[in-house]
């Protein structure tokens, strides 16, 4: 039967059978040796980036995580969103601001201007610049649950506060529902993180194989 990726069980036995080397398992090339006879060198398996249907992802490892072309133009249109409000917004204040600006009210525009900045990258990297949305949902959540909600819930809701209410349930609508959390959960939970020590040079030799040498026919 075959499987998600169109080929079927045994694709390495049939692709032996077609003169094509088995990426999976690795490939027996024939070499020439030194004395002028023929002999064969067996090259270890190299990871592979597989690409199948558009819009589909098949990460390094062994983990598979599909992201449709439809989810990444909500993507897309997400960090525009953003791109958009922030900068009709938060800009012309930076760019009319006065000296006798509020300390924390400029570190809120300057924050909010930096995200605007990085939203637009995040229009052409909607995969990479996902820690970027995340960061909008927990300051979004905090905000909510802290300082909107116990407002809200005793009617002091001015209405700055309650501008920032609305927004802020307006993301936590759109980035929940915009966020692939499968691919999350892989790359920035389940994957291994980065190593915290310099790598032994004997151990990255030793870790790397050496391809062998059969006997000259």
């Amino acid at each position: 039967m075959p499987n998600i990726l169109g080929f079927s069980g045994d694709a390495p036995i049939q692709a032996a059978k077609n003169g094509l080397p088995d990426l999976a398992g690795g490939a027996e090339r024939k070499i020439r040796t030194k004395d002028g006879g023929h002999g064969s060198r067996n090259f270890p398996p190299q990871p592979t980036r597989m690409t199948g249907c558009a819009g589909q992802r098949f990460p390094l490892g062994g983990h598979m995580v599909e992201v449709s072309t439809f989810r990444l133009y909500l993507l897309r249109a997400t960090y525009l969103l953003l791109v958009v409000a922030l900068g009709a917004d938060i800009w012309p204040l930076l760019l009319h601001a006065t000296h006798g600006v509020e300390h924390m009210r400029g570190v809120v525009w300057s924050l909010l201007a930096a995200v605007s900045l990085l939203a637009v990258v995040g229009v052409r990297y909607p995969l990479r610049m996902l820690p970027l949305l995340l960061f909008e949902l927990v300051w979004k959540s905090i905000w909510v649950l802290a300082i909107g909600l116990p407002l809200w819930s005793a009617n002091q809701l001015t209405p700055a506060t309650r501008d920032t209410w609305n927004a802020c349930l307006m993301g936590l609508v759109i980035f929940p529902a915009v966020i692939p959390w499968r691919y999350v959960l892989t790359h920035f939970i389940t994957q291994p993180g980065d190593r915290w020590r310099t790598r032994p040079k004997s151990a990255t030799t030793a870790a790397a194989p050496r391809p062998t040498r059969a006997s000259a026919s």
